[in-house]
């Protein structure tokens, strides 16, 4: 019998281990860092760095300190190995135009993040413009008063008119989705991505505990279902659709990924050692027909019912549900989301909770 009784549905676990990401055109898993050798430049952005082991910050009503989380390996700029010359003559430029972006907030940030790894790469300065992407979708996400002083201090330059560029590469979302990644490990991009994403997420908790309106903005959610409570929140993302080339490498079960059926929900409650009963089970989605008949299976099925709750799609925000599920105690996501993927990243880089995007029956 599974842990919930119901005979051959229990689903063991494949966990995330390390920092997931997407990589280019396929799901990989990074785990452990390396040291690279350190250079002058390494030792000036390191000594910069506020952050020590005993620095803590809050995001809501949740203290985040820098000794719980993953390690960041120092000898290194901007989080990349090595030296990153950022040749000033030499500029990567994201094309700003919206209506060019591919896909919504999940590929967006992963675009953003290729077009850094790209800047490296070609040992360039990352240029941003002031509006538009990928700054539209960092105000989103972080607050509307990111700066040219933020964003450098993760490697990032906003464009000046007045500077002269022998050479501007403008980048289109598109192909910095599919962007693949030449001469780095997979424990290098993952150590980046926790740079960036601590100190992102850093600037966000100072905002959020000085200001109310970005407080009411990003923690509406957390205040109104979790904030305060006993009970443990396990937060599940439904996305209908289903990527099987997933299967080629993970084995995954698609029909659970896809319609999030009650027993496969306690089951992964259970084996992450919580309780149904001292849990809300809370849903955010995209509003699609699939999520609705998933969201009324849980609210009437017996195992979940009292504990099942929906965020109504339209009446919420995406940055305040986002928090909500970065925030919750456990996560359990659709592995064909880039939506779901960016919340278990942003998870590990701040030594949250776990998260469950891979699974397989029996």
């Amino acid at each position: 019998m599974s842990p919930s009784g119901r005979k051959g549905r229990r689903l063991p676990i494949l966990p995330i281990a390390g920092l997931i990401f997407l990589a280019s055109n396929t799901l990989r898993v990074a785990f452990n860092l390396r040291s690279d050798p350190i250079d002058a430049t390494a030792v000036a952005v390191r000594r910069a760095r506020p952050d020590t082991e005993d620095d803590c910050f809050s995001l809501c009503d949740v203290t985040l300190c820098v000794r719980d989380m993953p390690p960041i390996d120092r000898n290194t700029t901007f989080g990349y190995p090595g030296g990153w010359t950022r040749n000033s003559s030499h500029a990567i430029v994201p094309d700003n135009h919206t209506k060019s972006l591919f896909g919504e907030t999940g590929n967006n940030i992963r675009e953003f993040f290729h077009a850094m790894d790209l800047a490296h790469e070609s040992g360039s300065e990352l240029v941003v413009h002031p509006s538009g992407f990928p700054v539209d979708t960092l105000k989103r996400l972080f607050s509307s008063d990111i700066d040219g002083k933020l964003l450098n201090s993760i490697g990032v330059t906003m464009f000046n008119p007045s500077h002269d560029y022998a050479e501007m590469k403008v980048v289109f979302s598109t192909g910095l989705f599919s962007q693949r990644k030449k001469h780095m490990r997979q424990s290098q991009i993952a150590n980046h991505r926790r740079f960036v994403l601590q100190r992102l997420y850093r600037h966000l908790g100072g905002r959020i505990a000085n200001s109310s309106d970005v407080r009411d903005h990003f923690c509406s959610a957390r205040q109104t279902l979790a904030d305060g409570s006993r009970r443990r929140s396990v937060v599940i993302h439904s996305r209908s659709h289903f990527y099987r080339c997933l299967n080629l490498k993970f084995e995954i079960d698609e029909e659970s990924a896809r319609t999030l059926p009650p027993e496969f929900v306690v089951n992964l409650i259970e084996q992450t050692n919580l309780t149904v009963s001292n849990s809300n089970i809370l849903m955010i989605h995209d509003g699609s027909e699939a999520a609705m008949n998933s969201s009324e299976r849980l609210a009437s099925d017996p195992a979940t019912s009292r504990f099942y709750q929906s965020i109504p799609h339209a009446g919420g925000n995406p940055e305040s549900d986002m928090l909500l599920a970065i925030l919750s105690d456990l996560f359990i996501g659709n592995p064909s989301s880039t939506f779901a993927w960016y919340i278990a990243q942003v998870r590990h880089a701040l030594g949250l909770g776990p998260s469950r995007l891979f699974y397989k029956r029996d």
